[in-house]
């Protein structure tokens, strides 16, 4: 599979330990929101490296606060699901990238609109160059909660934050996180 980036490429090719995968659902309560922004922007301080899609309307909202604040960070890795010819650096994020705070990836080439197909091909990608994943928010029965499930199947480290639903049948398997939570346990949390 070929690989298409733009940007810092030392961010993806640091130990899988600095990588943490971001998620969260397309629908999340609003009070949990802003909870949730709170902890991201003590976690993008950290030495952390996030990497994700991106995709989601509150994902979205994180990669803009990064933006805003990259400065403060150690880097962001974006992995999108289209070719990168075709795609557009946002306003927002154009000083982190001209710092090396920012690298922008593709598995696509040809690809104009990401379908469910690269979707998946994406998630399994992050999956594969990361050892632990954050999840924001996993709506009961939506997508997140099946892509949870397969990263526990490969022996991967979850955190979810506090507050989130927890399917029943992984919760023994999960750690929860939260605005108090000692964030060394993030990093190297094996």
């Amino acid at each position: 599979m070929s690989l298409y980036s733009s940007g810092n490429k030392s961010l993806i090719e640091r130990d899988k330990t600095s990588l943490t995968a971001f998620y969260c659902s397309q629908k999340i309560p609003m009070p949990l929101f802003y909870s949730a922004l709170r902890l991201f922007e003590n976690l993008i301080k950290k030495d952390i490296i996030f990497i994700g899609g991106w995709q989601s309307p509150i994902e979205k909202r994180f990669l803009k606060w990064f933006g805003e604040n990259y400065k403060h960070s150690n880097g962001l890795v974006w992995v999108i699901g289209k070719d990168i010819k075709y795609f557009h650096l946002c306003n927002y994020l154009k000083d982190a990238f001209d710092s090396d705070k920012l690298l922008i990836l593709s598995l696509f080439n040809g690809i104009k609109r990401i379908t469910q197909k690269e979707v998946v091909i994406r998630d399994k990608f992050i999956m594969d160059k990361t050892e632990q994943a954050l999840f924001f928010y996993i709506f009961p029965g939506a997508r997140l909660e099946l892509l949870s499930k397969q990263w526990i199947a490969k022996n991967k480290t979850i955190f979810v934050f506090e507050n989130s639903p927890i399917p029943e049948d992984i919760k023994n398997r999960i750690k929860t996180i939260g605005l108090n939570t000692n964030f060394s346990i993030i990093r190297r949390s094996q």
